[in-house]
């Protein structure tokens, strides 16, 4: 993690980045009046604070470069009500809001439990197993470096066999998490639909992901290796 610290002065910025540290957050500490109004630098962040005085004149502490900040990167404020009120309509950013009497503690863990979620949220939307990654915001699916087209249900039982890598899965089990449990199938309806899913990302003889276990159902291993 690695943050940009802004206060009205590069004391008070200092003081918040090394109370980061408490949750072995990285920061950099900068002054609203210095020069860090290069666009690439503010990508390289994953959040922004900004401590805000009491008494501010919009003007001077540059509100056009805090709208450079990227808009999906997260932008944490510490300011009073009268400051809120005045920064708000002046703010076209998502803001994260926290009281002035916030703890610098506190607000470490507060800024470190948020970027942990929203890691651990952006991670569940992409499963990757060795060279194959599917998307399940954009349901895009890639192997070889070539994007593969999936039935639903096909889509469906890859997302189960990669959410459950190196674990023997019995076709019966496969049925009742990827189809209804209710409905009237056949084990030989998964049979047919990893048949078909094999030709579309096992084509490769020496790089294969799922295996057979005779009698009992399939496997998705965690690195490709040449299956019979």
């Amino acid at each position: 993690m690695y943050i940009l610290v802004l206060a009205e002065h590069t004391m008070a910025a200092t003081f918040l980045s090394r109370g980061l540290k408490y949750e072995n957050i990285q920061s950099e500490a900068k002054s609203f009046y210095d020069n860090w109004d290069d666009e690439y630098l503010l990508k390289q962040f994953d959040a922004v604070v900004c401590k805000f005085p009491s008494k501010i004149h919009l003007p001077s502490i540059q509100l056009e470069k805090i709208q450079k900040v990227p808009r999906n990167c997260p932008f944490f404020i510490v300011a009073n009500k009268s400051t809120l009120d005045l920064l708000t309509p002046n703010i076209s950013l998502p803001l994260y809001v926290y009281p002035e009497s916030i703890t610098v503690r506190a607000l470490a863990f507060e800024i470190k439990k948020y970027l942990l979620q929203k890691q651990s949220f952006k991670n569940k939307q992409t499963l990757k197993v060795a060279d194959l990654t599917l998307n399940l915001q954009t349901r895009e699916v890639e192997r070889f470096e070539q994007k593969l087209y999936l039935r639903n249900k096909e889509f469906q039982l890859l997302e189960y066999l990669m959410s459950n890598t190196d674990v023997i899965l019995s076709r019966q089990k496969i049925l009742e998490n990827v189809w209804d449990r209710n409905a009237n199938l056949f084990t030989h309806t998964v049979d047919v639909h990893i048949n078909t899913l094999r030709k579309k990302i096992d084509y490769n003889p020496k790089m294969r992901l799922i295996e057979t276990v005779y009698c009992i159902g399939y496997r998705m291993h965690s690195m490709s290796k040449s299956l019979n």
